[in-house]
């Protein structure tokens, strides 16, 4: 992890010709942010890899071919969102026929699910996918609900010096939650991006809408358990999420981009969505990986990801054509996948670590999240005999999932990040952690692999209350 710390302003390092995508589309940036479905309907996200533009142009003659010939009410194809300055090489596509044209070029490959809610595809270097709909980990079912505070964590101004740049991509953030501790960057790459923004309703406040409050008590989590180990911090916050808790793929990836491009050396990742273990060409997993690998493997940014919890009922059974493919515990992630978190088990994608969360003894995984000893990384122990955590921004309340422990450990590494500068291998940076006394390797679960070393020490009127609570 040999990013400069000092700077927020990160030059991209890809060598990729620019993208002049008006000359293909009429740019149309009004466009249909529905996310009722698996996919939003006919909109395409694309992504370009190191290919010539003319490569990129027989591609989009192809493309504008192929709707034609599938979808004879087809229209003409208009480019809804260029991600632009943050990454001018990912484009979200609109038009009627683009669904028409993912689903044959699926089928056309095939696939071992049903590749339609989220059909993907590559050619030579160009990357595409419906738009599929990133949910927030469901709720487990004895959550607390969170109410609404304005209290906030005063520390100081953070030292200029080895200062860590956090980005957390969620349903946003409550005023005046933690606006001492926001990055400022003069020169963002989308205007008037220069301490956040909201990738749901461009233009607006990045106010945290959710009913429960999620990204602002996620974002808490990560800050008051860095602020354990330094206050030299900034937090980026990019709303991706609705008030439902949805996001499209397209405006994550766009998310991710800009992060990167003001420097994020950390980015909280609490959400995710399933797919079956054999995806064949479906679920949008070729472009995301590509697009994680390009933008955040190559400039070592780390992706701290949730495993998930328990998926709701029916919602696996969906994905498969044949049920006795259906994968009997569907929280084992030997068996089915859960992006981005189940990218942590590919070698070239070492900046993925996924979490989850262990009981107080930590003996297990608890029985409402995720886990594997293949794809999760690290389990943290819970507060009460309930498996939450203590809530920071609600007094005398918890709050329980994936969802929480992610920046738990998001913000252990952001708060020690200078003493893992330069490694660039997830099996020597869990190492460090180990040597620093931060996490311990699991011996007595078959789990998962690491674990937060030790708990944080509770109070009498803390563990009364777990006795309640939990």
């Amino acid at each position: 992890m040999d990013r400069n710390v000092t700077s927020p302003k990160q030059e991209d390092p890809r060598q990729t010709p620019r993208r002049e995508w008006a000359k293909y589309f009429p740019i149309d940036r009004e466009y249909d942010r529905v996310r009722e479905f698996k996919s939003v309907p006919n909109q395409l996200v694309v992504f370009v890899g190191k290919v010539s533009n003319e490569r990129l142009d027989a591609w989009v003659e192809r493309l504008k071919k192929r709707v034609l010939e599938l979808s004879p009410d087809a229209q003409e194809i208009k480019a809804l969102s260029i991600c632009g300055r943050c990454n001018e090489s990912l484009v979200l596509l609109g038009g009627v026929g683009m669904e028409a044209f993912v689903k044959a070029e699926a089928a056309a490959k095939g696939s071992g699910s049903k590749p339609a809610p989220g059909a993907t595809g590559e050619d030579d270097g160009i990357y595409y996918s419906a738009n599929y709909v990133v949910d927030v980990p469901p709720k487990v079912e004895d959550e607390i609900v969170n109410k609404y505070s304005n209290d906030t964590n005063s520390k100081g101004e953070p030292k200029p010096e080895n200062m860590v740049n956090v980005a957390v991509l969620d349903t946003g953030l409550a005023p005046n939650e933690v606006d001492q501790y926001l990055i400022t960057n003069s020169d963002p790459c989308i205007p008037g991006a220069n301490k956040g923004w909201n990738f749901v309703h461009p233009g607006q406040p990045y106010t945290d809408d959710h009913p429960e409050f999620h990204g602002s008590t996620v974002t808490r989590l990560m800050l008051d358990r860095c602020m354990k180990f330094s206050d030299n911090i900034r937090i980026i916050p990019a709303k991706i999420h609705d008030q439902d808790g949805k996001c499209d793929l397209y405006s994550m990836m766009c998310a991710l981009a800009y992060s990167a491009n003001m420097g994020a050396h950390i980015i909280n990742a609490s959400f995710g969505y399933y797919a079956p273990w054999k995806y064949g060409e479906g679920f949008c997993v070729a472009l995301f990986r590509e697009f994680i690998k390009e933008i955040l493997t190559k400039q070592n940014i780390l992706l701290i990801a949730a495993a998930g919890n328990k998926p709701k009922t029916g919602e696996i059974e969906l994905m498969y054509e044949n049920p006795s493919d259906v994968p009997s515990d569907p929280r084992n992630l030997d068996d089915i996948h859960f992006f981005p978190a189940s990218f942590a088990n590919d070698p070239e994608l070492w900046n993925v670590i996924s979490v989850t969360t262990l009981d107080t003894d930590m003996s297990e995984v608890v029985d409402t999240q995720n886990y594997s000893i293949r794809v999760v990384d690290i389990g943290v122990p819970a507060d009460d005999k309930g498996n939450g955590f203590i809530n920071p921004r609600v007094p005398n309340s918890f709050v329980r999932g994936s969802s929480f422990a992610t920046p738990i450990v998001t913000g252990i590494i952001a708060g020690n990040y200078p003493k893992l500068k330069g490694i660039t291998d997830k099996e020597k940076l869990i190492e460090r952690l180990i040597k620093l006394g931060l996490m311990r390797r699991k011996t007595n679960t078959a789990d998962i692999r690491y674990a937060i070393a030790a708990k944080r020490k509770r109070t009498l009127l803390e563990i009364i209350l777990s006795w309640f609570f939990g």
